[in-house]
């Protein structure tokens, strides 16, 4: 696996791009020193954020920009 050096390393090169899904993942990546990501919500059925359509679009269309940004 990747060490955190090496995965922020990677991302700050623009070899991958990280998506957390959730506070817990979060939590992980900036204990493990990655900055920089996006962060989903959890995908739980308790997670009522997810029952506003609008919030969910509006959250999948940051994604994306993250995602695509600096992307040729």
């Amino acid at each position: 696996g990747l060490s955190g050096v090496s995965l922020n390393l990677a991302i700050k090169k623009k070899y991958i791009k990280v998506i957390a899904l959730g506070v817990e993942a979060k939590k992980y990546l900036l204990k493990a020193g990655i900055e920089e990501f996006f962060c989903l919500p959890h995908p739980s059925g308790r997670n009522r954020l997810l029952n506003d359509e609008k919030f969910v679009e509006k959250t999948l269309a940051q994604c994306r920009d993250y995602i695509y940004k600096g992307v040729a």
